[in-house]
């Protein structure tokens, strides 16, 4: 046994740092700002804006109000209180760990909620405690949207510097001991665990992936200049790991499993506990009946006031289109919706022929049957509009995986086994997978697949604050689109 401890203690000292990506070499300790404490230094940041917004709320306020300065010792209680519970709210959230700082939508979103959620609160108490009549709504209101604003831009801030910081290596990273399979790449890994504080420090391969040849060596007593154990192996090894789990416990070092493939895509999915059994949700419902509630009110308000606003643009789209070439001003061809469900989309007519069988042939650059007028409306997506209409009768919805001809959908349900899984949503103006580059034709099936990809994500992950950030992206893309024609 202390042979084997003495092999495996040289294997893990003689694993050279320079096999690893520079990014992952971990920078001498007490030489840079530990990654850790990210988490307290923008807490201590959100403290100072939220009171500052209170001050400036308040002083601004009683000047504009009454032309006069007060003692801002209230108005730096009540930024205190609503900023400790905003901390807490927070912190309880995991939205304070640098992993979250990078995802501006999950901060954005969270920091909203909470902060209309704790002031509702707070005004709800203040209320019952009749105090409410110490305080300015006006002052409260300006108080609320400047704090939220400040806090917003510094979430900004701070994702963009964190993701150059880490590029930079600048900060003082977790150093890490990586058990894995000889067949496992572990400079891939690396890169990966490099973006988030850590740094592989010794690797220690098992031949043939067999973890169990280590069993009882840790156990004996190995030391780690670590701060942490990672144990990297495929899905199936899994059942072979558990011995060498048992072994490192009695490390006293946090210790985390490794997984790719099905694996990671399985225990990324939300969990059922069901009796003493635990459950992996692969596909949720399409909707519970509140969410479907939800999305319908906020599609028919959007739709009704969109073909309102939109009624004498439409005037004039459809002169210009009858002055450019014959035929009829709007096209409507048969799609498929909601459980396959059959309807006609309605468009503005951007082409000469009208296709709608068995064959319909996607349009191109360059397409001749596109009218001049219809290059136009095409290419800033005016030809769409008119599916307002479609949204207001039930077919469609303002956010959706896009509805496809009958024809396209036949071939594709032939050659993607997932392809109807997209039915399992309403049809939108615009999905997810649009603002994401997949607009306009489908040359290849590669093509398809990647789209259908992101429509089967939006699906799974459907929120109605994801509705609200895809329609904002989707007017930018109209902006700036170069896929359509």
């Amino acid at each position: 046994m202390v042979a084997f401890c003495e092999a495996a203690m040289a294997l893990i000292q003689n694993t050279p740092n320079t096999a690893l990506p520079a990014i992952a070499r971990p920078r001498r300790p007490g030489k840079a700002f530990h990654y850790d404490d990210i988490a307290k230094v923008v807490a201590t940041l959100d403290v100072v804006l939220i009171v500052a917004s209170s001050v400036v709320s308040g002083l601004l306020y009683h000047w504009l109000a009454y032309g006069m300065l007060i003692d801002p010792s209230q108005s730096i209680g009540v930024g205190l209180t609503l900023a400790a519970a905003f901390v807490l709210v927070m912190s309880a959230s995991g939205l304070y760990q640098p992993t979250a700082l990078l995802s501006f939508g999950t901060q954005f979103k969270s920091l909203f909620l909470a902060g209309i959620g704790i002031v509702t609160f707070m005004t709800a108490v203040a209320f019952f405690l009749k105090i409410g009549g110490d305080f300015s709504r006006v002052s409260m209101g300006s108080f609320t949207v400047l704090a939220l604003s400040t806090v917003a831009v510094s979430r900004l801030v701070w994702r963009d510097q964190l993701r150059k910081a880490m590029s930079h290596g600048l900060f003082q990273m977790k150093r890490a001991l990586l058990i894995c399979g000889d067949s496992f790449n572990h400079d891939r890994l690396a890169e990966e665990v490099s973006h988030y504080g850590m740094a592989i420090q010794h690797v220690l391969r098992c031949p043939n992936d067999d973890f169990s040849s280590l069993a009882g060596a840790f156990s004996a007593g190995i030391g780690f200049s670590v701060d942490e154990v990672l144990v990297a192996t495929p899905y199936g090894n899994l059942p072979h790991v558990d011995t060498l789990l048992t072994e490192l416990r009695a490390l006293p070092l946090p210790i985390k499993v490794v997984v790719n493939d099905f694996a990671a895509e399985l225990v990324s999915q939300p969990i059922q506990h069901i009796g003493g059994l635990v459950a992996f949700e692969i596909q949720r419902r399409p909707l519970t009946l509140t969410e479907r509630f939800m999305k319908r009110a906020f599609d028919m308000m959007f739709a009704a006031m969109a073909l309102i606003a939109l009624a004498i643009p439409f005037i004039f789209v459809a002169i210009a289109i009858k002055l450019d070439s014959k035929g009829p001003v709007f096209f409507r061809q048969q799609r498929r919706g909601y459980n396959n469900e059959a309807f006609r989309i309605v468009k503005f007519r951007s082409m000469r022929v009208q296709e709608d069988g068995d064959t319909v042939t996607q349009a191109r650059r360059q397409d001749s049957r596109i009218t001049k007028v219809g290059r136009f409306i095409r290419a800033t997506s005016i030809d769409e509009l008119p599916q307002f209409w479609n949204v207001l009768c039930g077919h469609m919805s303002i956010v959706g995986p896009r509805p496809h001809a009958v024809a396209h959908d036949r071939e594709y349900d032939q050659m993607i086994r997932k392809y109807t899984f997209r039915r399992h949503a309403k049809p939108g103006l615009t999905g997810w997978a649009q603002i994401n580059g997949h607009r306009g034709e489908t040359p290849t099936l590669g093509h398809m697949e990647a789209r259908l990809n992101y429509d089967l994500w939006y699906i799974h992950n459907w929120s109605l604050f994801l509705d609200m950030r895809i329609i904002g992206r989707t007017v930018l893309e109209m902006i700036n689109s170069k896929s359509a024609y």
